[in-house]
C-alpha cells in the first residue's frame, strides 16, 4: 500500500491554490482539507 506524501504549505500558497481550486479547503497549521459537503460550485 502506498501512502501519499504529507506536505505542509505557507498561508500564501493556500491561498493561491484556492483561486484555481474547483472544491472549497480548510487551510489550518499548515494542513488543507477538503471541505465537508462541499458543491464544488462556490467561484
Amino acid at each position: 500500500m502506498l501512502l501519499a506524501e504529507k506536505i505542509t504549505l505557507t498561508a500564501e500558497e493556500y491561498l493561491k491554490g484556492e483561486e484555481t481550486a474547483d472544491f472549497k479547503h480548510e487551510y489550518q497549521n499548515g494542513e488543507v482539507w477538503v471541505m465537508a459537503g462541499d458543491s464544488g460550485s462556490y467561484r
